[in-house]
This record gives C-alpha cells, sequence and structure tokens, in this order.
C-alpha cells in the first residue's frame, strides 16, 4: 500500500522547520506503507517558503508544484490531489495540527478501502488539545452546517485539515454511493495562522454552491 502525502505551504517560512521535522519522524517510524510519495504545494507564497521547499527537496525526494499568485488552500490541495500517483492520499496542513502519526487511526478504514476518509474533532473519541479562539470555533461550526445542508451529507467537522482520499472527490464520492468514514483525530491550534478566515470561507462557499450547481445541471453524470 502506498500514500502521498500533500501539504499545501502559503509563506510558512517561520514554521517550516517544524513541519519538516513532523515529516521526517513520520517517515523514520511510520510502518503502514510501502512508500510515501511527498507533495509540498508552494501556493504563492511572497517569503521564503519556496526556497526552503527546494533546500529540503535536495535532501530528500519531494513533488514540488509552486506557482506565483496566491490561489487559496482549495486549489492547492486539488492541484496536489491531481498528481499524486499513490493509492490513497492524504492532505494536511502545514502547521501540523493534526501530526502525521494520526494516519494510524485510518489504517482500519485504509485496509478496508474506504475511499474517503475524514479526520474529525468533533466526534466520539477525539480529542482537542489545544483550542482554537471561540470565533474560529463557532465559523468552522457554521461552514460544517452550511457545507451539509447544500450537499445533503452529515459529516461532524468539515473544515479539520486532515483528510484522505483514494483520489476520489467527496460530493462526487457520495453520489457515486461510496462509503464515506469519519474518523476521531488529535488536533491542537496553532495560533500562527495563515488562513485569511473572512476571504476563505466565502470562497469555500461560493466553491459548495458552484458544485451543488454542476450537479443540478447534471454534468456529473
Amino acid at each position: 500500500m502506498n500514500l502521498s502525502i500533500i501539504i499545501p505551504f502559503f509563506n510558512e517560512q517561520s514554521r517550516f522547520s517544524k513541519t519538516v521535522k513532523y515529516i521526517r519522524d513520520f517517515l523514520d517510524t511510520q510502518k503502514f506503507f510501502d512508500d510515501i510519495e511527498l507533495i509540498f504545494v508552494d501556493d504563492g507564497s511572497t517569503d521564503n517558503t519556496r526556497g526552503l521547499i527546494d533546500e529540503f527537496a535536495k535532501q530528500i525526494s519531494i513533488k514540488t508544484i509552486a506557482y506565483k499568485k496566491n490561489m487559496g488552500k482549495g486549489y492547492a490541495v486539488r492541484q496536489g490531489m491531481m498528481a499524486a500517483k499513490s493509492d490513497y492520499a492524504l492532505f494536511l496542513d502545514a502547521d501540523m495540527s493534526t501530526e502525521p502519526e494520526e494516519i494510524e487511526k485510518f489504517m482500519a478504514e485504509i485496509k478496508k478501502g474506504t475511499p474517503v476518509i475524514i479526520g474529525s474533532r468533533r466526534s466520539k473519541g477525539s480529542q482537542v488539545l489545544v483550542s482554537q479562539s471561540l470565533h474560529r470555533t463557532m465559523m468552522g461550526m457554521i461552514f460544517t452546517m452550511l457545507a451539509n445542508l447544500i450537499m445533503g451529507m452529515r459529516v461532524p467537522d468539515f473544515t479539520c485539515g486532515f483528510k484522505c482520499f483514494s483520489r476520489r472527490i467527496l460530493f462526487l464520492a457520495k453520489l457515486k454511493g461510496l462509503e464515506i468514514a469519519t474518523v476521531p483525530v488529535a488536533w491542537k491550534n496553532d495560533s500562527v495562522t495563515t488562513v485569511r478566515l473572512g476571504r476563505d470561507a466565502i470562497e469555500s462557499f461560493f466553491d459548495l454552491i458552484k458544485i451543488r450547481w454542476n450537479y443540478v445541471l447534471g454534468r456529473y453524470n
């Protein structure tokens, strides 16, 4: 079984060393996968993130995707997913709010062949070690509620940045009747965030509307 790990980066210079430490530790200790493909996506960083990625790529095999204009996290994740070649593709945030080792909790579903596995901070057994601010928590809950309403789904935590796919899109997987598993994970907030709460939330909301509209028009048939 092979795994691709996709990490989107935007101006992560200050904590890049933290990211690569967690990734190195995971690669040194994991025993679940025969091969791991690393995909780093530089989402138009304006600091030295790209330079740090290039330096790290001299030490370890990485597939790098980069572009000059910042397109947002969703776009960056899509680019990584489309480039992934492994049996499963996992994306996680550069701040390591959910550590790569949490993939162990996904293994039962991966071995079953479940095509969509979602980490959740709001399921029984999950651990929130360091909480977000109240307004970010509320925004996440509201977005999850709207996403479930628009998509006709029951996913308890849309915004947790720890999701694993057999390279299929979440909504399209549901349309095809594919199983979606939610797995509780340990998560800790990093107060230094590059997520633009207002802009990113609005862009994500309109992406959901676009997906639903495409479905109504029969473009996924």
